[in-house]
């Protein structure tokens, strides 16, 4: 996704966020958020475990792209 990372730079420039990565972080959140709540509101014990699936796969792309925002200082 080398487009993705040049879309998100692009928009930081317009921001007054303290560090690109933050930034990047609230984004990727924002992103899935909707889809979060969704499985999260439900009681069900299937709707909890794939909301845990959800929050583990946002943990990893936050943690993958963070690591790329690092080199790219």
């Amino acid at each position: 996704m080398p487009g993705e990372m040049e879309k998100l730079q692009t928009l930081y420039k317009r921001t007054t966020f303290p560090s690109l990565s933050q930034f990047v972080r609230l984004k990727l959140f924002d992103r899935h958020f909707d889809e979060l709540m969704k499985y999260g509101l439900s009681n069900q014990e299937p709707a909890l475990v794939l909301w845990n699936e959800k929050l583990d796969a946002l943990r990893k792309e936050i943690n993958r792209i963070g690591t790329k925002i690092t080199f790219i200082k």
